[in-house]
């Protein structure tokens, strides 16, 4: 017998719906659940010019409104807010709804919008124990599930041969963490000289410390993004020591893990939980360490060889579609009626 599940997304190319809704499907499928999904219209983030805004939230809240007025489903997965920082329909939702949480979103316009919702549902999924602390104050049902790795796609180069990146790779909006750290960076680049920086995202960083010339960027891509991590010998995570930074839930890290990349990571939330899981990669306390840090490990190649095997073992066990798909299934189980 089917078990159909109504999915509430942020966006079809959204992070949440790619890494933690649609490289599941399959295995929802294979356990018996059909799975529709609800994206919003174009994004459930407003635009960056003001002055379009009043019109997208118009055209977000009429497709939301259609799409529940036509909806049947009695089950429900509904991916953070359906319209970023503030609680629309999800409260009218009917039958059973599922809140999946994968950031610290009750930090924006006062929690308001997280409140209101996990007051409504009869679970939350949560992607670390951060978020899940918080939640357990609005709803008892709590569950963290993290975020899974694709280990199929993701996995450590076959070629051998000499790699002289540290990396970092993920949308611009995080460039004001390496912009923290730069001078660390170019620290460790001056005493490496045979090391460049790659840096793989949407657009250029504007770094005022690093000379263009030791930088490598990449356009990032869905084609390209696997090579580029296989590339790095060292994927670094910096982040701030602050609420928003602990609702992180690692992932850039986890893709590295699983390409074989020993990480160099912001020592703080749920970094400090991978890190426990496995020789994978060395925590930062302090901002003013990543030069040596990086230095002590590349010195290290014995070391970073055995980070390189642990990686991708670390994602088969704890990360990986598989294995996170089947805690999700689980949930389901509990819940559906």
């Amino acid at each position: 017998m089917t078990k159909n599940i109504c999915a509430h997304t942020q966006g079809e190319f959204s992070p949440s719906t790619r890494f933690r809704l649609l490289q599941y499907l399959p295995a929802f499928e294979k356990a018996g659940y059909q799975v529709s999904l609800n994206h919003a219209k174009v994004s459930a983030f407003p635009p960056a010019q003001t002055f379009k805004r009043p019109a997208w939230l118009a055209s977000e809240l009429v497709h939301r409104a259609k799409q529940l007025l036509n909806n049947e489903s009695h089950f429900h997965f509904i991916q953070r807010e359906m319209i970023s920082t503030l609680p629309t329909f999800e409260p009218f939702v009917k039958g059973v709804k599922l809140f999946d949480v994968d950031d610290a979103i009750f930090l924006n316009r006062k929690g308001f919008a997280a409140k209101k919702i996990a007051e409504h549902v009869d679970a939350v999924i949560c992607g670390n124990e951060f978020l899940a602390d918080y939640f357990s104050k609005y709803n008892s049902q709590i569950h963290i599930v993290p975020t899974a790795v694709d280990n199929s796609r993701f996995v450590p180069s076959m070629l051998k041969g000499s790699k002289n990146y540290i990396g970092w790779s993920g949308s611009s909006s995080g460039f004001v963490f390496l912009y923290a750290i730069q001078e660390q960076l170019n620290g460790f680049l001056k005493r490496h000289p045979d090391y460049k920086l790659l840096i793989c995202s949407d657009r250029k960083p504007d770094f005022t410390s690093i000379p263009e010339c030791k930088i490598e960027y990449r356009k990032w891509s869905v084609a390209t993004e696997v090579a580029d991590i296989q590339d790095m010998a060292i994927g670094i995570m910096p982040l701030d020591s602050n609420p928003w930074s602990l609702g992180k839930c690692s992932y850039k890290m986890l893709l590295y893990m699983a390409c074989g990349v020993p990480c160099v990571v912001s020592s703080i939330g749920n970094n400090n939980e991978v890190l426990a899981k496995g020789r994978v990669g060395v925590g930062v306390d302090n901002p003013l360490d990543w030069a040596t840090t990086l230095h002590e490990l590349v010195m290290q190649p014995m070391l970073m060889d055995l980070m390189a095997k642990t990686g991708p073992q670390v994602i088969d066990a704890h990360y990986s579609v598989t294995s996170v798909s089947t805690q999700l299934i689980d949930i389901f189980a509990k819940y559906y009626q």
